[in-house]
């Protein structure tokens, strides 16, 4: 159990460092203007907020009895007679 514990946290840790390195990538323009140290900062906040709700990363099946329609069931008839 120990175990599965350590693999979610890394897998949120490299899922984390993986939206930083793009977050850096992608507004690198502002390394300049904010100084190196509060760029850092500011990159790794972003990525926790991002990564705040997500979930240990799986296949990506959908649950697909959560998303079955439900078969309706019809009334029974009496008899009028």
């Amino acid at each position: 159990m120990a175990k599965d514990q350590k693999d979610k946290v890394s897998d949120k840790k490299t899922n984390r460092e993986k939206i930083e390195k793009q977050l850096s990538t992608a507004v690198a323009g502002l390394k300049p203007v904010l100084g190196e140290q509060l760029f850092k900062k500011r990159i790794q906040k972003a990525g926790k907020l991002l990564t705040k709700g997500v979930k240990k990363s799986g296949s990506g099946k959908t649950d697909e009895k959560k998303t079955a329609a439900k078969k309706i069931k019809e009334p029974k008839h009496k008899s009028g007679k």
